[in-house]
């Protein structure tokens, strides 16, 4: 892959993750990332299985309804691709702070 469309990547795959970051614990590596229902690191399976899992299932179903498909799972991760663009991916950051709104 070329240098320009790793960087483009990478951008698009940070742009996410600040996005997302007020929700939880974003872990990401280049273009891939998972959001964990935690506010505590997550940096093994035992810290993993401590996140919020029905509150991230119900975070999925709410994002589908929004015909935003992610991954099912908070142990899955979410790939950005290049077909994703920044509106793509504000439309995703909206959706999750909307979701997130309407706990409290």
């Amino acid at each position: 892959m070329e240098a320009a469309l790793r960087k483009e990547l990478e951008r698009r795959g940070a742009r996410l993750e600040e996005g997302l970051a007020p929700f939880g614990t974003v872990q990401r590596l280049g273009a891939m990332a998972t959001l964990f229902c935690r506010d505590a690191p997550v940096r093994s399976y035992e810290d993993a299985v401590l996140s919020d899992t029905g509150r991230y299932g119900a975070l999925f179903r709410h994002l589908l309804g929004q015909g935003i498909y992610t991954a099912p799972s908070q142990f899955e991760c979410m790939f950005v691709s290049l077909a994703h663009g920044d509106a793509e991916i504000d439309r995703t950051i909206d959706a999750v702070g909307g979701f997130f709104d309407s706990l409290d």
